[in-house]
């Protein structure tokens, strides 16, 4: 979409932030002062990372690396923005290796990061994005019954999980 552009890249990345940023902007502004108000938060905390707050609501990167998130899932915009600033490099490594090498350096590079630390990084999440990328590439589509049989796991799972008596 953007490779006819005069700056294909940083057209790219505009969009990427101009999809997110306004809605977190938005949302940052309305719960810091709510969160300080209601004593949540004390100001010294915010202070103390006003910075940080500021670059990451605004441009979603290093929001995992804050002390105290006042957007909770925020992180997981943080996580997308990362993989938006690999994107290409991870489209044309697709493209010019084999499907399974992709995958199995994907699964490697996943499981070394969560046996890592806990902050939540890209590598923690690498393995599902190459795997809907690898989905788009091949032009795979699930079949309706598989869809259905997906559906029906997921329900006996919820189910399971909410009627467990080891909550």
């Amino acid at each position: 979409r953007y490779i006819n552009t005069k700056a294909p890249y940083f057209t790219y990345m505009v969009s990427r932030i101009w999809r997110l940023a306004p809605v977190m902007i938005l949302v940052s502004i309305v719960t810091i002062p709510i969160l300080l108000a209601l004593g949540i938060i004390p100001i010294g905390k915010i202070a103390g990372e006003a910075i940080l707050l500021a670059f990451s609501s605004v441009f979603l990167l290093g929001y995992c690396w804050l002390d105290f998130g006042p957007v909770g899932s925020a992180w997981s915009l943080d996580i997308e923005m990362q993989f938006y600033l690999l994107a290409p490099l991870l489209s044309i490594i697709g493209k010019s290796w084999p499907l399974r090498a992709v995958l199995v350096v994907a699964a490697a590079l996943c499981s070394l990061a969560f046996s890592g630390h806990e902050i939540p990084i890209l590598p923690k999440y690498i393995f599902f994005f190459v795997i809907g990328m690898t989905a788009a590439r091949v032009g795979w589509r699930p079949s309706p019954r598989l869809a259905a049989v997906s559906a029906a796991c997921f329900l006996a799972l919820v189910i399971g999980v909410v009627l467990t008596p080891w909550r």
